[in-house]
């Protein structure tokens, strides 16, 4: 699985497909409804939450470097899920990196042990590559979409430490690594349905 997921973000395309079963097996928890031991949350909360973490891009001209990053999250409750806003800036080696993105988060407890979570949406760049010898390049406005999952542990009452991995696409390729904390603002309770 490494090796398929390493040729897709080099941009293999026959590796797509491998890259693609991997998404699929990690959202059959969140949407397999008859799953035993999978609770979806029912959560009336608003999170808000910051991270630090690094950007791994792949097929961006003038962004091929890891940068170490940080960003910020605020979610409230929607019919569907909760509506997730972020932001991510990440820097270094003379490259700048801002993404907002928007999207649905779906969380499930597995087995009331685990908390998962299966996230997509929209994203919006900003970014400036590295310059060359000859030239400095100007900041560059790029659309795409993000595929994320991660876990988060309740830590104290209100207050949940959070692993992501976010998958952008557009401009090029991106892998993006964080760990945070998250608080919650209202609501609480369970709001676990079987």
């Amino acid at each position: 699985m490494h090796s398929c997921f390493s040729d897709f973000l080099r941009g293999k395309s026959n590796s797509i497909s491998g890259f693609f079963l991997v998404v699929v097996l990690l959202a059959v928890p969140p949407l397999s409804h008859g799953q035993e031991g999978v609770a979806y949350s029912d959560e009336q909360s608003l999170f808000f939450g910051a991270n630090v973490g690094t950007l791994l891009p792949f097929g961006i001209t003038g962004v091929r470097d890891n940068y170490g990053g940080w960003g910020l999250w605020f979610s409230h409750p929607s019919e569907i899920s909760q509506v997730e806003y972020g932001f991510v800036h990440a820097s270094g080696k003379g490259v700048d990196w801002y993404n907002l993105h928007i999207g649905f988060r779906i969380d499930y407890d597995v087995l009331k042990a685990v908390r998962g979570y299966f996230s997509m949406g929209a994203n919006g760049y900003y970014y400036q590559r590295k310059r060359t010898t000859l030239r400095e390049f100007d900041f560059a406005p790029s659309g795409g979409i993000h595929l994320g999952f991660g876990v988060m542990q309740e830590v104290s009452k209100g207050i949940f430490a959070r692993a992501d991995s976010k998958f952008g696409f557009g401009p090029g390729k991106t892998l993006y690594f964080g760990v945070g904390m998250m608080w919650e603002f209202a609501g609480g309770g369970e709001g676990q349905t079987p």
